[in-house]
Formats: C-alpha cells, structure tokens, sequence
C-alpha cells in the first residue's frame, strides 16, 4: 500500500512539472541570458584636454580616447555602441607591441601563436565568430594626416616643423589624436567598414609609442573588432598603403563585409 501511495506522488509531481514546462514554452518565456556588461563613461575632458608627451605619454588614457572616439562616430551613424572586452585589448596590445618597431607596420608577424589577427584573438583566450582590424602609425604633431612632420635643426636641437611652412609644430592632444586617426580610418574603406558593420559588436584598442626613421615621434594605433558568434569564418587581407604620409591598413573577416 505504501508502495502505490508513493508511485502516486510520483506522478503527481512529474505531472506537475510537465504542466509548468509547457506553460512555460507556451507563454515565451526564455532562458536567464547574463546582461551585457555596460558601456562605461566618458573619460575626464581635462585628461582629454591635455598635450601627448613622449616623457608622460598615457597610453590607457589614448587607447580609451580613441574607443570613445569611435563608438561617438558609430553613434552618429545610428550604429549600436560597441562594447568593451578586456580580452580584445590585450590582442590589440600583442599586435601594437610588435608594430610599433616594424616600418611599415603590417597585420602579419613572423611570431607563432600570435602571426595574424585571429591567432593574436585566440591567443587571449577568445573565439568570436568574426575578427576584423584597424591599425595606422601617425605622428603626435598637430598636422595633417597625409602630410607628415619634417624635421630640423635650430639652435643645435632637433625641431619638428610643417614641411612647407616650416612652423614649429606642437603635439595633439589626446582628444584631437583620437579624433585624427579614426577619422584617417573612416575616410579609408577597408577600415570605414569595420566601424559601420553591425554585425561587429566588440571592440579593444590598444597604442604604443614609435619613432621614424627620420626621428619624428609617432604612435602605432590598433583596434580590434569581434562578435561572439562562435563559428568559423574564412578570412582575407585588405591592405592600403600610400607612397608618403602615414601607414595605414585594415584586416577584416571577407564574410563581414558590407556595401558602402
């Protein structure tokens, strides 16, 4: 008898669960997803504000500069934000690390395990579905991106000047270097592509000091785009170099792509 009395609760309780399983998938109710982490806040204009120094150069403040740079313009084009990942930071940091003393700088090392964008993302420990690129090597005076700073000697020290005008130059603010190299990237359309793509959601940045062959101190820049979805992509180069001015290419993932 205590047998049937328990076989009867049995199936009362598995009944039981079986009618709120499909109340459940009936009504749409959907798995716990973890929220996103949010978009953290601007950095202090005062920091902004301030000119690079090659003695105090900031690279966290230029890096986080030019992410906010790039989310403000994403905006202004009615693109979601992109989200922090610390991870894809630390792949654009292995890509700076190297192309900081590399003239030009280029997407693909000779060193194993971190040789292209997405060996450099799985090195950190990450799997996206899709990795794409940017990376420029400017310099930190305050000139046009396409011109580049000349260099002179007066009163027995090195002068960096305006190569027409000869003017002394100053440096940028980390504002306006931020503001310079994303807007050199959205008038390229191998790296335009990688801002505007909504099927990236990610982004990490990273910067390294550099100096020219000429002495003119510059700054190697990375960003470093992905999306979570975990399947593999076949992947292509994109590459755009000019005879003078600055070095600036973009890798992307082919299948992320877009029309302009």
């Amino acid at each position: 008898m205590g047998g049937i009395c328990r076989t009867d609760a049995f199936v009362r309780n598995v009944r039981r669960l079986l009618i709120a399983c499909l109340s459940c998938l009936f009504s749409g109710c959907t798995a716990v997803v973890p929220p996103e982490p949010p978009v953290p806040e601007l950095v202090n204009p005062e920091a902004l504000a301030a000119r690079i120094e090659v003695a105090t150069f900031d690279r966290a403040l230029l890096a986080r500069a030019i992410f906010d740079e790039t989310n403000r313009v994403r905006a202004q084009l009615g693109r979601k934000p992109f989200r922090t990942l610390p991870k894809l930071n630390e792949a654009a940091d292995l890509e700076a690390a190297v192309g900081r003393v590399y003239q030009p700088p280029r997407h693909t090392n000779p060193f194993p395990m971190i040789g292209t964008p997405q060996q450099r993302v799985s090195y950190v420990g990450l799997n996206p579905g899709g990795v794409a690129e940017n990376i420029a090597l400017l310099s930190i005076y305050e000139i046009d991106t396409n011109i580049g700073a000349g260099v002179v000697i007066r009163d027995g020290r090195k002068r960096f000047v305006h190569p027409e005008t000869l003017e002394e130059l100053r440096t940028e603010t980390y504002r306006g270097f931020a503001a310079r190299v994303v807007d050199a990237w959205m008038h390229s359309p191998g790296h335009r592509v990688n801002i505007v793509h909504p099927g990236l959601t990610h982004l990490g940045c990273s910067v390294q000091p550099s100096v020219s062959l000429s002495g003119v101190d510059q700054v190697f820049s990375c960003r470093c785009f992905s999306r979570r979805a975990a399947r593999r992509l076949k992947m292509s180069c994109h590459r755009e170099a000019r005879s003078s001015g600055p070095w600036r290419s973009s890798w992307i993932a082919s299948s992320l792509r877009s029309s302009q």
